[in-house]
C-alpha cells in the first residue's frame, strides 16, 4: 500500500514537472512542435526586436533549410563569420545567429537592424 501510494506520488510529481517545463520552456515547445509536426521549422519565440526558430538538425540540412528559406523571402547573405550570418533587404539588415540547442535540433535567432 505504501509503495503503490509512493509510486502515485512520484508520478504526480512527473507530471507537474514535465506540464510546467512544456509551459515555461519555448525551446521544449519547440522541440514538441517539430515532432508532432511536418514543418520544417517553427517560431519559438518572438520579441519586438528579435524571432527565434527551430528546426531538426539532420546533419546541418536543418540550417541550409532556414538559410533557403530567408532567401526566397528576398534576403541576400551578405557575409558569415562562424555561426553568425548577415542578410540584407534593400536598406533593410537582418543578423541570424544559429547553434545547436540539442543532438537533433538547432536554434535560429534572428534580429533586424
Amino acid at each position: 500500500m505504501k509503495f503503490k501510494r509512493f509510486f502515485m506520488s512520484g508520478l504526480g510529481v512527473l507530471i507537474i514537472v514535465g506540464a510546467l517545463l512544456l509551459m515555461l520552456n519555448p525551446h521544449i515547445r519547440g522541440a514538441v512542435k517539430l515532432v508532432v509536426a511536418e514543418d520544417p521549422f517553427v517560431e519559438v519565440q518572438e520579441s519586438s526586436s528579435s524571432k527565434k526558430v527551430m528546426a531538426h538538425w539532420d546533419e546541418g540540412e536543418g540550417i541550409q533549410t532556414l538559410l533557403e528559406e530567408l532567401e526566397n523571402d528576398g534576403w541576400m547573405m551578405e557575409d558569415h563569420f562562424g555561426s553568425a550570418f548577415m542578410f540584407t533587404n534593400n536598406d533593410r539588415t537582418l543578423v541570424v545567429n544559429i547553434w545547436k540547442w540539442t543532438d537533433y535540433f538547432v536554434v535560429a535567432e534572428m534580429t533586424e537592424g
